[in-house]
């Protein structure tokens, strides 16, 4: 069975922790974008895991630590 990755970073991600790409094709909703499909098997479920884990501390780091619009009145 294929597991289906529509991130190209989470793609590579993977590729460069040693699970292999077996196919990619144009997404069938975004013809402009790609998908890649992996082996489906429990080691890859965990390392997709690990990366969404991260993309979302990383974000969550962001969003505490973005600009904020300062309501300061110049007259």
């Amino acid at each position: 069975m294929a597991y289906i990755i529509y991130n190209k970073k989470m793609a590579l991600y993977l590729r460069e922790k040693g699970f292999r790409i077996i196919n990619t094709a144009p997404n069938r909703n975004k013809p402009f974008f790609d998908v890649y499909f992996f082996e489906d098997n429990e080691n890859l479920q965990k390392e997709n895991a690990k990366f969404i884990d991260e993309f979302n501390r990383i974000d969550k780091i962001n969003k505490n630590t973005a600009p904020r619009k300062l309501n300061i009145d110049f007259k």
